[in-house]
């Protein structure tokens, strides 16, 4: 007996090109290819905007949150510190905010204002010791000796002290030192003097500081003092200058190289600076990653008191551990498993995704990578042939999706994983991109990509053409044939004209005679396309131009016998 059956094609599972044709392992309700179209939930489908260029802000190949301001340059990494500050490592232009603020080098550099030329180089040189003569008529009598320190009222550093100065004996004189020049950024200089008769066995004690402005031409400034005035603070002696490196972050109160003092043919060393003091680096503070790579990238911004680093072949913690011996220590997290690109990772919310090598789409699900939730769309992936040095991983808050974007056989695409759709199982289809993106980074919510060395919006855009193709149907029994009588849709749609095209028995050419075209805008239910075809295997392929296209669902009416075959 013929029953005629309404059964609808939905969206509710996403995205999932892998889908068998037929059986039990074909995932119902999926998209099995399409383009340029967002799964929302509740089998809610929406056509992409797309990206769209942000404006006229200079970007580059890396780029940074710096403070609220987007920072970039061509490697390495810009970092905010205190009083407006910004701290960078790397090569290229630095912008900050569409400010040049400098050109970075392996060595820190720093820069209070937006003014290119006003960029320092980070950490003070100890100064030679000083010379030291009588000088007029003063208040000192006996055996006294000095040390001098740089000191940067700009950032508060302060170098180690010089070497002791001569031993030098007065009776009711001032004390005259001999001045050098100026390093770096200094312009004050530390005093520290010997109480009276210690000359030679010291300690020093800490005087006052002076600017290097206040000193006469010829370099020599007089000094007068009683030993209570001395104050019980020593010069530095572990104040070193920052070690070059290949990044630099903050964790907690410290400034931290990384990819310090290269040997056996990486950059592994992660030197961190007293806290407090950005430009000073205890010699015995440095670790070393341990499995030990260069770094190729980071996550910009601490969660819970530690700093995702990825090298090619592990992914490891720097932890913020308190002790002032060593303040930060590596930590291995996946010890044989790496990210290969600069931005080839992420936090979504507490969660790291990234993209790694032949596994493709990775997250931080335990002490071993979690790669399950990737299943839908590896095969496009490979099949794409992605580079993982290249692929770049964002988070877009608006929708709750982590994008994982490449360039491959067919193009520049965006490939949203859905966290919060039908219990984060489900992706999105391919988003269109202009060109290779480069990094990106989210701003109040909105994701930015750099292309190309221009910044865009992302879902900013116009849309582009879009199409879905669903799983191929074949209910009520697969085997049996069925009678395709006819097919409509719900959609709420642009002015542009959306096209419903009938497909069977796996063609991929649609129907001659079977396509619906309908143009209008809002909520609507598209009429019947009616037809008459004999098939055992039925989906409707639905395509447009622009953004904001969403279609609801599809309904077919089937006219159906059972065991109907062939035979």
């Amino acid at each position: 007996m013929t029953e005629a059956l309404k059964l609808p094609i939905s969206f509710e599972n996403g995205f999932w090109p892998t889908t068998a044709l037929v059986g039990n392992s074909r995932i119902p309700n999926s998209v099995r290819d399409g383009r340029n179209v967002w799964f929302l939930g509740a089998g809610l489908m929406k056509s992409a905007k797309g990206v769209a260029l942000s404006g006229g802000q200079p970007t580059d190949a890396r780029m940074y949150l710096v403070g609220s301001q987007i920072g970039s340059l061509a490697t390495g990494s810009v970092v905010p510190y205190k009083n407006g500050s910004f701290w960078f490592i790397g090569s290229g232009s630095v912008f900050v905010g569409g400010f040049n603020v400098g050109t970075a080098s392996s060595l820190l550099t720093y820069n209070t204002t937006t003014n290119p030329a006003n960029a320092r180089p980070a950490g003070l040189n100890q100064p030679g010791a000083p010379a030291v003569e009588q000088g007029t008529m003063g208040i000192n009598s006996g055996s006294y000796a000095v040390v001098i320190t740089r000191v940067n009222s700009v950032t508060g550093a302060e170098s180690n002290g010089s070497l002791p100065s001569a031993p030098i004996v007065v009776t009711n004189k001032k004390i005259k030192v001999l001045f050098g020049g100026l390093d770096g950024g200094q312009d004050r200089w530390g005093i520290y003097f010997t109480f009276k008769g210690r000359a030679t066995t010291g300690p020093f004690f800490f005087l006052k500081e002076i600017t290097d402005a206040s000193i006469p031409g010829d370099r020599r400034f007089e000094f007068e003092f009683y030993d209570s005035q001395l104050t019980s603070t020593q010069p530095p002696t572990d104040y070193n200058p920052p070690p070059q490196g290949d990044f630099v972050c903050t964790l907690g109160a410290h400034m931290i190289i990384i990819g310090s003092f290269p040997g056996n043919g990486a950059n592994a060393g992660v030197s961190p600076s007293i806290a407090n003091k950005p430009e000073a680096y205890p010699s015995l503070s440095t670790t070393f990653l341990n499995p030990y790579e260069s770094v190729v990238g980071f996550t910009a911004r601490p969660t819970d008191g530690q700093m995702m680093v990825w090298t090619k072949n592990s992914l490891q913690a720097l932890v913020l551990t308190g002790a002032s011996s060593f303040p930060i220590l590596p930590r291995a997290v996946w010890p044989t498993t790496g990210i290969q690109s600069p931005h080839g990772a992420c936090f979504a919310d507490s969660i790291l995704y990234g993209y790694s090598g032949k596994a493709g789409p990775v997250r931080l699900g335990g002490e071993e990578p979690d790669t399950s939730f990737a299943q839908p769309v590896y095969e496009f992936i490979r099949q794409e042939n992605w580079d993982p040095a290249t692929v770049v991983v964002g988070y877009d808050r608006e929708r709750d999706a982590v994008i994982y974007m490449g360039n491959g056989v067919s193009g520049a695409w965006a490939l949203p994983f859905m966290r919060s759709v039908n219990d984060g199982r489900n992706w999105s289809t391919p988003i269109q991109l202009p060109g290779t993106p480069q990094s990106c980074l989210t701003v109040e919510g909105q994701l930015k990509i750099t292309i190309g060395g221009n910044l865009y919006n992302w879902e900013g855009g116009n849309g582009h053409d879009w199409y879905l193709t669903p799983a191929w149907q074949d209910a009520p029994e697969p085997s049996d044939r069925k009678t395709f009588r006819g097919f409509r849709a719900s959609c709420n749609t642009a002015s542009a004209a959306l096209t419903l095209d009938l497909l069977l028995d796996f063609n991929e050419t649609p129907v001659a005679g079977c396509t619906q075209t309908t143009s209008g805008s809002g909520n609507r239910q598209i009429a019947w396309k009616l037809t008459n075809k004999v098939c055992r295997q039925y989906t409707v392929k639905a395509s447009a131009t622009g953004a904001d296209h969403q279609l609801y669902d599809i309904q077919t009416n089937i006219w159906y016998e059972p065991g109907l075959t062939d035979k």
